[in-house]
């Protein structure tokens, strides 16, 4: 295993050594460049993150390596594969040391190989040259030589050219082969063509100087590792040995790239490693020749087993380099720190090579840690891990340099050579900022933050599990995701206003191997969570479990108690998958029980789409807030909710509940439920206005219930009551009760679906501070099997007992509603029901063993059928019948009733509210039906069909109207005729006429007579026969006048003015020529002078005081037939004209004046003119209104 360290060592070597020679001086000024060296060791050191890139990172690899040699499938694999492949014996048990080295030996030269072909090294190779070449060239024109650049290379003054050039202290290592130079410097050209030269041969010197160095520190720190110390000391005696002539020759005579130069010179070192291989090395040499991975070529090994072997050994190396870094100075420290640089890089690309077939290969898929990666975005951020650490390092180079000509002003000795070299003053403060990304990158790509503190200065993704140990993580605002699980064993895991995104589990616990039983298990963490801000955010895509014991111990007024470090205050946690809560066990203070206690404005949702389960082990810890959106939930253990924010619905399993405020919400528990004490704090459970289902039985040994405004339904037995084992018999029991009821809300509502009982040793107050203990004053508790009230005794106060344990009282009501008979029991008369409602028979539905246990009580007057009985089944039209309702039901239930009748044809039939039943004598219905339905229970009827039997009516008469008529021909005559007799006689008649002339006078079905205009009959008769008995009958005689006379001035009004004179006209209309001679008249006139003349001229009297009076016109030759008009008499009178004489003046005035001081009388007409204010009565109001009428203080009188 150890010796193929020495092949890696040599690819790292090289690579460092060729980058620190372009810093580094000539040889023989060594000594010289040491204060350089000490500057950059220095700045390194204080300004570069030195002691995180050297003592604190771990690369991915690493923690590969380490998850490997712990991962018991892999090993499994691995030693069956080395059973098959590496042992000559594929039945050996055993695998030699000697063939495991050689086979990482192999590994390492192909590494090796393979950097030499890198563009980076090349470049590195050719800078390294050009430097000693330059430098060595500004050392020869300070030296004043005569000898110019292109003076030609001849046998001639070839010695005094190296003479010279040894003289300046150039190619100090190089000039140590200065005879063997000599036989050779004739194939250089000119004295540029033999400074090229002689660079290249420095450059190997040196390069296999400085592995020696190095080589020789590491080899000095390998301990007991005898096998590395050996691979080691290998490869050092390989550049340890002074070049062959061979080699100098092959410099001299090539004109090789320096790179060439430089890789021959490893196929050389490369030929003597190999030497110690033997056939095996000739096996691999002809493997890589054709390009083909070493150790499938040689073995047809898996890939991954490939990479582990690559790791392990790289692994070695680091740590061997690291280790050097610590313990050098100066240039030794530089070119070690170089090396370590490379390596790192080297560890970026091992960690990639090795994702890939654990992504893709079968073999790969037996770890579990495959499973939940997404291979892009974890090569994604080994590339930009080593993308950070190659920038970092160039930093470094360059800081440390431009600092250097900053503060010394000296270049020389750095010997840049790049004109296009640019300052750049990097900070402590650039450095720190490129160390958090390269921190965030490393901890995200070997999932770990491997004990150090980080602290996000972006949003970070993690496409693997990850495991929090020691330090602090803080968000710091920020956005923490991980795809895959999380495992924090130990540290601190700080919200600050983050979101930690969760893509798997995360868990709060160590995971170790049981001592006893050698299995891995999940234990105790000291590990904590922070959530202290409104804005932090915790979501947890699967499972979240909890088992910290992560406390501060601190002291109080009875002794010292714990703290846990885990707080959660403010935030929302989201969990989609289980919640576990686990006692943390700290074997200094005992079970750490409140490690996930909520408080303040904390938030809890369970938002998974699969069933969820949740269990707490301790009810020291809690819910502040919980929300539930899947109400798919198994809970289990203890539950602790100070607030309920959304409806819940749970299946339980042994369930304790300690604390819940249900906020007016609803929560169902789908199994039975007891509530639990903490200490001396008892268990609280508050409806708050809320509905609570407990779907099985509830057991309250202790704790308040406090009903709230809400309602509890329990779908099985309630028991104020302890369960414990009897310390004589041994046997479980039920026994005494610390818990309590309180009902003291109208609205308070508990339903037991089974039977209750109380024990509880809590009377209505308690009997030392006088606070509400079974309070039940107001609300409604329904009870659907027994009750019993059994006195409580408390062990704990000399066995004091407590028999008030359910006394009700105000407005508290007890229904006992069960569908089998009840069992009721209390112990002592101190406890009783306030108000008691019985549902079923008191009789039958229950058993008092003592009566008159309540304040009040109500009967459920229960109906159960309504009777109704009459004592015939049918009526007559006409007739009456009393029917009778009975009421059935238990408990004497109420007899008022409401009746009802349907199926008449006449609204006169009717039911009376005393269920007296009338049908009337038009009731058509052959039968109608009589419903009788309780007032109590409205469900409950009894109905009953009555036959309606019809009477026959009986006739006595038929009377005609109008008894006499008379009329004209042409005219009509209506008559009517009713029959009269018992028993709703038919009213239809038959009409006839006789005594008629003339076939056209005749009269309708309707009794309508019309008579025809060539009547000549002076009386005709008109008859009724009863329809329903023809020997009814009656007749009137009609007389008819042969003229018909009418007048035009029928209902004819018209106006006329007192003193007026008009001529009227009547006309007689009729048959036969009628006479047009009328008498005329007057009516309804006051006045004699208002009067009518024989020809029809009327005058109203100027002293007419009617308003309305009545003209008639009688025909002289028909004295009944005549015709009115009225008339509307206008009053034509001036108002104030007292005297008579047409107007109004003075005179009119004194006139009035006279008549009010009785010297003149006033008629009628001139007391109507007098009163000229219009209020009815004449005064000397009426004189004065004159006088401002003629003044003009007024406009008219009246």
């Amino acid at each position: 295993m150890k010796r193929i360290v020495s092949v890696l060592l040599v690819v790292c070597v090289l690579t460092s050594m060729i980058s620190v020679g372009i810093v580094t001086s000539s040889a023989s000024t060594i000594s010289s460049s040491d204060d350089y060296y000490t500057y950059k060791e220095s700045y390194i050191k204080n300004y570069c993150s030195y002691d995180y890139l050297v003592n604190e990172m771990r690369l991915p690899y690493r923690t590969f390596v380490e998850t490997l040699d712990k991962d018991t499938a892999f090993q499994v694999e691995l030693d069956a594969w080395k059973l098959a492949t590496i042992s000559p014996d594929s039945l050996a048990t055993e695998i030699t040391q000697t063939q495991q080295c050689k086979y990482y030996e192999a590994i390492l030269i192909d590494l090796l190989v393979r950097n030499t072909q890198e563009e980076s090294f090349i470049e590195n190779v050719q800078s390294f040259k050009d430097s000693i070449h330059v430098s060595a060239w500004k050392k020869y024109v300070d030296y004043n030589s005569n000898i110019l650049i292109d003076t030609p290379i001849t046998s001639e003054n070839a010695d005094a050219i190296l003479k010279e050039i040894k003289s300046m202290g150039n190619f100090g290592k190089a000039l140590e082969y200065a005879d063997t130079i000599s036989d050779y410097i004739d194939y250089a050209v000119d004295i540029s063509d033999l400074f090229d030269k002689l660079s290249k041969l420095e450059m190997i010197a040196q390069i296999s100087e400085s592995y020696a160095e190095v080589l020789n520190i590491m080899s000095s720190k390998c301990g007991n590792n005898v096998y590395l110390n050996t691979a080691i000391d290998n490869v050092a005696l390989v550049f340890s040995k002074d070049l062959t002539v061979e080699q100098i020759k092959s410099i001299f005579i090539a004109k090789s790239a320096p790179y060439v130069v430089f890789e021959e010179f490893m196929k050389e070192a490369k030929k003597q490693v190999i030497s110690y291989l033997g056939m095996a090395g000739l096996a691999i040499d002809l493997a890589q020749s054709v390009g083909t991975v070493v150790a499938n070529s040689w073995f047809g090994t898996e890939d991954m087993i490939n990479d582990y072997y690559e790791m392990s050994s790289l692994y070695e190396i680091e740590d061997l380099l690291r280790t050097a870094v610590l313990n050098t100075n100066g240039s030794t420290f530089c070119a070690a720190f170089k090396m370590y640089e490379n390596i790192c890089l080297m560890g970026c690309d091992y960690s990639k090579k090795y994702v890939e077939p654990l992504y893709t290969s079968l073999f790969g898929k037996l770890f579990a840690w495959a499973t939940n990666q997404n291979y892009e975005n974890y090569s994604a951020q080994l590339d930009d891990l080593k993308k950070q650490l190659s920038f970092m390092f160039e930093m470094i180079d360059v800081g440390a340099n431009s600092w250097y000509v900053i503060d010394t002003g000296n270049t020389e000795n750095m010997n840049i050579v790049n004109e296009s070299f640019t300052i750049i003053q990097y900070t402590k403060e650039d450095y720190n900022n490129q160390n958090k990304d390269i921190k965030l990158d490393a901890y995200s790509t070997y999932g770990s933050n491997r004990g150090y503190d980080i602290t996000l200065t972006k949003d970070m993704v993690i496409n693997n599990n990850f495991v929090a140990t020691s330090g602090t993580i803080d968000l710091n605002g920020h956005t923490l995701t991980i795809n895959g699980n999380l495992l924090q064993p130990s540290g601190q895991m700080y919200i600050d206003g983050g979101t930690l995104e969760v893509n798997g589990d995360y868990r709060i616990q160590s995971y170790e191997k049981n001592s006893v039983t050698d299995e891995m298990e999940y234990v105790s963490s000291s590990g904590y969570l922070v959530m202290e801000k409104s804005k932090d955010i915790v979501e947890i895509a699967g499972d979240f479990i909890i088992q910290s014991n992560a406390v501060d111990r601190r002291s109080g007024p009875i002794g010292y108690y714990n703290v846990s470090k885990n707080v959660f205050k403010y935030g929302t946690m989201k969990v989609g998958g289980d919640f576990k809560q686990i006692n943390g066990t700290n074997g200094t203070y005992g079970d750490s029980s409140n490690n996930y206690t909520c408080s303040e404005d904390h938030t809890v949702i369970f938002n998974g789409t699969q069933p969820q389960h949740i269990y707490f082990e301790s009810l020291d810890s809690n819910f502040n807030k919980l929300v539930v959106t899947n109400n798919n939930l198994v809970w289990s253990g203890k539950m602790n909710i100070t607030t309920l924010c959304s409806d819940m619905t749970v299946d339980s399993n042994n369930l304790s509940i300690y604390k819940i405020d249900l906020n007016g919400k609803k929560a169902v528990i789908n199994n039975d439920v007891s509530m639990d004490t903490y200490s001396t704090y008892p268990a609280e459970i508050d409806l708050n206005k809320g509905y609570f289902i407990i779907n099985g039985n509830l057991l309250q040994p202790s704790g308040q219930m406090y009903i709230d405004g809400g309602t509890l339904e329990v779908n099985g037995d309630y028991r104020i009551q302890s369960y414990e084992k009897n310390s004589v018999t041994d046997e479980m029991e039920y026994t005494n009760s610390s818990g309590y009821l309180n009902m003291s809300k109208a609205n308070d509502f508990v339903k037991i679906n089974g039977s209750f009982y109380t024990q509880s040793i809590c009377g209505e107050t308690d009997r030392i501070y006088s606070q509400p203990r079974n309070l039940l004053s107001a609300g409604t508790m329904e009870i659907s099997g027994d009750f019993k009230q059994i006195t409580g005794v408390d062990a704990g106060n000399y066995y004091a007992k407590t028999s008030n344990n359910f006394a009700c009282k105000d407005t508290h009501t007890v229904i006992l509603n069960g569908n089998n008979i009840q069992t009721v029991h209390f112990d002592n008369t101190n406890s009783y029901f306030n108000n008691l409602k019985l549902i079923k028979d008191k009789e039958k539905g229950y058993i008092f063993d003592q009566d008159n246990c309540w304040n009040k009580l109500y009967l459920n007057t229960n109906v159960e059928s309504v009777v109704l009985t009459s004592t015939k089944n049918s009526l007559k039209q006409g007739e009456s019948m009393q029917l009778v309702s009975n009421v059935m039901g238990i408990n004497l239930p109420s007899q008022e009733v409401i009746w009802t009748i349907s199926g008449n044809t006449d609204s006169n039939t009717t039911i009376s509210d005393k269920g007296i039943l009338s049908v009337s004598l038009n009731e058509k219905a052959k039968q109608i039906t009589v419903t009788v339905t309780s007032v109590a229970d409205n469900t409950k009827s009894a109905s009953l069909t009555i036959t309606i039997e019809e009477i026959v009516p009986v006739i006595n008469g038929i009377a005609i109207t109008p008894s006499v008529a008379s009329t004209a021909c042409g005219q009509s005559c209506q008559f009517n005729a009713v029959v009269f007799g018992f028993y709703n006689p038919s009213q239809s008649v038959i009409w006839s006429i006789s005594g008629n002339k003339s076939s056209n006078t005749k009269i309708d079905s309707n009794g309508l007579l019309t008579i025809a205009n060539n009547e000549t009959s002076k009386q005709i008769t008109v008859k009724a026969v009863s329809s329903a008995d023809k020997t009814i009958t009656a007749s009137v005689t009609v007389d008819i006048m042969q003229i018909k006379i009418t007048s035009t001035v029928d209902n004819v009004t018209v106006t006329m003015e007192t003193g007026e004179t008009q001529h009227l006209k009547a006309v007689v209309t009729g048959t036969n020529n009628p006479s047009q001679n009328v008498v005329w008249s007057v009516s309804g006139n006051n006045s004699e002078n208002t009067v009518i003349s024989d020809s029809g001229e009327i005058t109203i009297g100027k002293d007419e005081t009617s308003a309305l009076i009545i003209v008639k016109a009688v025909s002289a030759e028909d004295s009944s037939k005549y015709g009115e008009f009225a008339i509307s008499v206008k009053q034509n009178i001036l108002i104030g004209d007292t005297n008579g004489d047409g107007n109004v003046t003075i005179a009119d005035a004194t006139e009035l004046q006279k008549y009010l001081a009785n010297i003149v009388d006033f008629d009628d007409e001139q007391l109507a003119v007098a009163d000229t204010n219009g209020d009815g009565s004449v005064s000397i109001a009426d004189a004065t209104q004159i006088q401002k009428y003629l003044a003009q203080l007024i406009p008219s009188l009246g």
